[in-house]
């Protein structure tokens, strides 16, 4: 399972703490004879922060250890993740779990609004290729009143199946 959490700055720091707890939770409920997990963060730029491992409490310890960044840009985290996962074995899932607020900006966090629209497309198509690569996509929005704002129906989008999205 690669885990891909954004460390954009539109979330509070409540909601932060909230979504690495979350990414941290998820990795206690792994089996580490056969499961493997990744770390992915990203903001403007996506950053590897873990290649898979059965090390999970590393991957916890960068998980609880991350800092906020400027900007929201979903198609590079989602085809690095795409591409750290083309060597999954034949008899697992591959899988990802995608934590945001959905909502989209520029490298910069600064941008126009054609420049996040072009953002936002280059998103969907990244989150195409990752299913169509035999990847479940999980999205668990958060820091979204409820399930409400302008990111939410971009996570929904973008989970495998409406059963995959969480907020």
């Amino acid at each position: 399972a690669m885990v891909v959490i954004d460390v954009s700055q539109s979330l509070s720091a409540s909601e932060f703490d909230d979504a690495k707890q979350a990414a941290s939770n998820f990795v206690t409920h792994l089996n580490f004879s056969t499961d493997r997990v990744g770390l992915i963060s990203f903001a403007g730029y996506a950053y590897l922060k873990s290649p898979l491992t059965n090390n999970g409490a590393y991957v916890q310890s960068n998980i609880l250890s991350l800092a906020t960044d400027s900007g929201t840009r979903f198609h590079p985290p989602l085809d690095l993740a795409r591409s750290n996962m083309t060597q999954t074995a034949s008899n697992t899932l591959p899988l990802l779990l995608l934590l945001s607020d959905g909502r989209v900006g520029t490298a910069t966090g600064s941008g126009t609004s054609e420049e996040k629209e072009t953002n936002r497309v280059l998103a969907l198509e990244a989150a195409v290729a990752v299913k169509d690569a035999g990847i479940r996509l999980i999205t668990v929005a958060y820091g979204t009143n409820g399930g409400v704002n302008n990111g939410t129906n971009l996570m929904k989008t973008f989970a495998s199946s409406p059963n995959d999205f969480y907020y």
